[in-house]
């Protein structure tokens, strides 16, 4: 057993004054607190100075041995570390910290196996764009900032490429990393910070000459890759494993609070795959903006730097053509800081801590046959995205657990995204959030009734066409009170939110090495979030689903998944 003193640090809040430690070969330091899951920190292994070099490396490979300890500690602090006498640190690694309430979970092991081996900055190529350059956020803008500040949007692609990790770390990170400086000098915006002034000023994104996006290249050391992509349902702590974490705010020198808004971690697995993930946040850009840059990029990447601007047009900045008559800016703002003036940061470790992340897929054949069920009921001409949206809405519902509903006749609603570009004029190109929100509306009693997918397209069906009639810019108007009331969201007020679309292809991005097997989205929010997505692995026209429950919501959900489509209705 090894003593190691420890200095105070304002990152491990549990050291005051100093402390002593004491470990073995599987310890980690026990004062790495649960608020510190998902960042990366600092494993040191502490050994003997008199032992060999050949030993030395068989401890690293192990999990440890006699007279060793292994310490997870912060980076900062690497270098103050106080070691008994006649002992050395040998092989400090940099690692994501898992939840250590958790630690016994052999699931959890999966944590050790991500390691940390190089970060880099990557800017646009010198000259490419203006010093500066100052964007305003529109009310779509300040709709995601208030709802989603300080979450990250993040998208994980596993891509069955299997290279040695020579070749993976010399030529293909290089080449990920050419073309996203690239694609950056497009869309600069990601590159940039949102500054956060003092009310009543109102907040911005501004890009600066030296700014630089964090590109994170971390090593997996175990063979599930072949796990990892298929749709068997994950703990979501294990994909967070993957996720990039974007860099702490700060505050500049006039107070102003800067946070970043794009971060990319890419997980390395030698002779098996590679995992590409991104963290965004969302009043940078919507789906739409963020599948434009990914596919610029894949694009780049897959041609040697040659910009494809046939296939993918640049993106476009003019948040002037996004007319405000109804002053939906100025009482957004006012709640953005009514809101910023209380807001406390959530804990990681709450927001993932029984989640599970399940894949399932609806094939063209299967949605054919679903809408024949909603013809024999009188109910024609359904899209497939009202179809499916209506069959899962309803199978969340019954799956549940009853402890979240206060009461029976609760009214459930389904927020449906619904894109604003083509009704107010702009490109599909303009980058920026043109996202508002239709609710579909019923009672949980009505919806897990026999006729429920009846009663949930009707809803879904009702609220698509009133957006349409409407136009765009009267649909906005409702902006402010969507906002007011997912504010005051209570736990037994359950929001089911429908996310990305059929139509963005994610499945299709290729960097050089083919389509991805998997994509996974995470979501940290409190939110029932179902992300959409095109599936077109051995035919056209299927869709594919992802979501996030609790284990035993998610049994419940897939129980009522295979039993109705193979019984009930097909």
């Amino acid at each position: 057993m090894l003593c190691v003193d420890i200095p105070s640090s304002p990152i491990l809040k549990d050291c005051s004054g100093g402390r002593t430690l004491t470990g073995n070969g599987n310890e980690l330091v026990s004062c790495a607190r649960s608020s510190e899951v998902g960042k990366k920190m600092t494993v040191i292994t502490i050994l003997p100075k008199k032992v060999s070099l050949k030993a030395k490396r068989q401890v690293l490979s192990t999990s440890g041995c006699e007279h060793t300890s292994r310490y997870m500690i912060a980076k900062s602090m690497a270098s103050h570390l106080q070691l008994p006498k006649g002992f050395n640190t040998f092989g400090t690694e940099s690692v994501i910290v898992p939840s250590l309430k958790n630690m016994h979970d052999p699931q959890l092991a999966m944590a050790h196996k991500v390691k940390v081996i190089n970060e880099f900055r990557v800017a646009p190529p010198p000259g490419s764009l203006p010093s500066t350059i100052y964007q305003p956020l529109t009310f779509f803008d300040l709709r995601f900032l208030i709802l989603t500040h300080r979450q990250t949007m993040t998208g994980l692609s596993f891509y069955s490429y299997p290279q040695s990790l020579h070749h993976l770390t010399q030529i293909t990170i290089p080449s990920l990393i050419s073309s996203l400086s690239h694609n950056l000098k497009f869309f600069y915006p990601f590159v940039s910070s949102l500054i956060l002034p003092a009310s009543p000023q109102k907040p911005y994104i501004l890009f600066a000459e030296g700014n630089s996006v964090s590109f994170t290249v971390a090593h997996y050391s175990d063979n599930d890759f072949d796990e990892l992509i298929s749709y068997q349902t994950k703990p979501v702590h294990v994909l967070r494993m993957f996720a990039p974490n974007l860099p702490p705010p700060h505050v500049s020198p006039d107070g102003s609070h800067v946070e970043s808004l794009l971060a990319i971690q890419v997980t390395l697995f030698p002779n098996k795959g590679i995992c590409v993930g991104i963290g965004f946040r969302h009043v940078v850009a919507d789906g739409t903006a963020f599948n434009n840059f990914i596919q610029s990029w894949s694009s780049i990447c897959r041609s040697n730097g040659t910009v494809e601007i046939d296939k993918f047009p640049m993106p476009t900045f003019n948040k002037d053509a996004i007319r405000d008559p109804y002053e939906l800016e100025a009482k957004l703002l006012q709640k953005w800081h009514d809101y910023y003036s209380s807001f406390q940061e959530c804990e990681i470790d709450n927001i993932y801590a029984d989640k599970v992340r399940s894949t399932f897929v609806l094939k063209h054949r299967q949605i054919r046959k679903l809408k024949k069920y909603f013809t024999n009921n009188g109910l024609v001409n359904l899209s497939s995205y009202v179809v499916t949206c209506s069959f899962i809405w309803v199978w969340l519902l019954k799956s549940l657990e009853e402890s979240r509903f206060d009461a029976d006749n609760k009214v459930c609603r389904l927020s449906i995204p619904a894109d604003c570009r083509n009704q107010l004029g702009l490109p599909t190109t303009y980058f920026g959030n043109c996202v508002a929100a239709s609710f579909a509306v019923a009672k949980r009693s009505e919806l897990v009734e026999q006729n429920g997918f009846l009663v949930a397209s009707r809803a879904i069906g009702n609220c698509i066409k009133e957006f349409k009639s409407d136009g765009a810019l009267r649909g906005v108007q409702k902006l402010v009170t969507e906002v007011e009331e997912q504010l005051l969201l209570g736990p037994s007020d359950l929001l089911f939110v429908i996310m990305g679309s059929p139509k963005f292809d994610h499945l299709k991005t290729d960097f050089g090495w083919g389509s991805p097997n998997k994509l996974d989205v995470l979501h940290p929010d409190s939110i029932i979030a179902v992300n959409l997505n095109n599936y077109c692995k051995d035919e056209e026209g299927g869709i594919e689903f992802g979501l996030e429950l609790t284990k035993a919501e998610m049994d419940a959900f897939t129980k009522h998944y295979y039993h109705e489509l193979a019984n009930s209705l097909l």
